[in-house]
């Protein structure tokens, strides 16, 4: 029986694509669609915040890397990647913090790097 991955933590997301491809090659790809009527960056960290719990759950527990795409529209706004190796949950730190730790950056717009950059996240 093949699982589903649940992807209700991300509930400011108008839709989430799962591609899972543990049982491939120990990876998950998300898509994660936002609305556009919210700014970019907050967009982006509500993902990398919601990312602290979708990271824990055993669904995903086989990936060592989960591939987030994050999109207003058509339009990219962020991609990186998380290394479940080097995530260390910390409750006594911001969700994000330790998230963008375990985490490559790809691509952000200019909008969204000087957000997290304003807010001393990424």
């Amino acid at each position: 029986m093949k699982y589903i991955i649940d992807t209700s933590v991300f509930e400011y997301a108008q839709a989430v694509d799962v591609t899972d491809a543990i049982d491939l090659n120990n990876h998950v790809t998300l898509i994660i669609s936002m609305s556009e009527a919210i700014n970019p960056g907050l967009a982006t960290q509500h993902i990398v915040n919601q990312m602290y719990d979708f990271v824990q759950q055993v669904d995903v527990k086989g990936a060592k890397t989960i591939g987030i795409n994050v999109k207003q529209g058509t339009k990219k706004i962020a991609q990186f990647t998380v290394y479940t190796d080097k995530f260390a949950p910390n409750d006594n730190e911001p969700m994000s913090d330790a998230v963008i730790a375990a985490s490559e950056i790809e691509f952000m717009t200019d909008e969204v790097k000087i957000f997290g950059k304003t807010i001393a996240s990424w």
